[in-house]
């Protein structure tokens, strides 16, 4: 089986343009710069999150995650969209567990959401609970993406949907780069998609104030 090196790590961050202390508080948020960088991706992340939440097209059956849900705005989103569904969350960041649980009390307490501090390397969810899964920004952020895209499948159902939006990179003169993916970074999380075990894996592009790439795969 051939090896897909990292889609992108903080060094690629960096080499595009932000400083490693930046580049990895938007992975994993820390402290009162942590608890900005939250309020940022709020802001930054509200066209993409819309996105997702159309492209997801959630019914009342359905069981979905948020892998990294940030400050819980697409989760919010999607308990507004569909109050009937069942929607859970997983983040490290204990910053952005606050955020998100303020953002969303009031479905926490009806038990609608659920949101945990926990990894993509270990989702606390029984084996085929879900049906669908999807992540914002937040797959280049992974510590092994391999590791977790095998964990997402476990949670998933059979025919179960992931969905990954990121933003593609925007060469600029280099003091001002805007990092996302390359297209080459793009067709090697489509091959581990594949070598993961997820079918029907295609990626299709979408521009929401920048260029976007949403990757979909299906659970075997």
């Amino acid at each position: 089986m051939n090896t897909v090196s990292p889609v992108v790590t903080c060094d690629d961050s960096l080499r595009a343009g932000q400083d490693r202390g930046t580049a990895c508080q938007f992975g994993h948020p820390s402290g009162w710069v942590g608890a900005v960088v939250g309020h940022l991706m709020a802001v930054k992340n509200l066209s993409m999150n819309r996105l997702v939440v159309e492209l997801l097209d959630v019914k009342p059956e359905d069981a979905v995650l948020e892998i990294g849900f940030g400050p819980g705005q697409a989760i919010k989103l999607l308990a507004e969209r569909t109050p009937a569904a069942l929607v859970a969350g997983i983040d490290p960041s204990a910053v952005m567990v606050r955020q998100a649980t303020r953002r969303n009390r009031q479905w926490i307490a009806t038990k609608r959401i659920e949101l945990h501090p926990a990894s993509v390397a270990s989702i606390p969810l029984p084996n085929g609970s879900l049906t669908k899964a999807f992540a914002v920004n937040s797959f280049h952020h992974w510590d092994n993406q391999r590791q977790g895209l095998m964990e997402v499948r476990r949670v998933l159902r059979p025919g179960g949907t992931l969905l990954l939006c990121l933003r593609m990179h925007l060469p600029k003169p280099w003091w001002d780069s805007a990092p996302g993916l390359t297209d080459e970074q793009v067709e090697q999380a489509e091959q581990m998609l594949r070598e993961s075990g997820f079918g029907a894996v295609r990626s299709a592009e979408h521009s929401v104030g920048r260029r976007v790439v949403c990757l979909t795969g299906r659970s075997m």
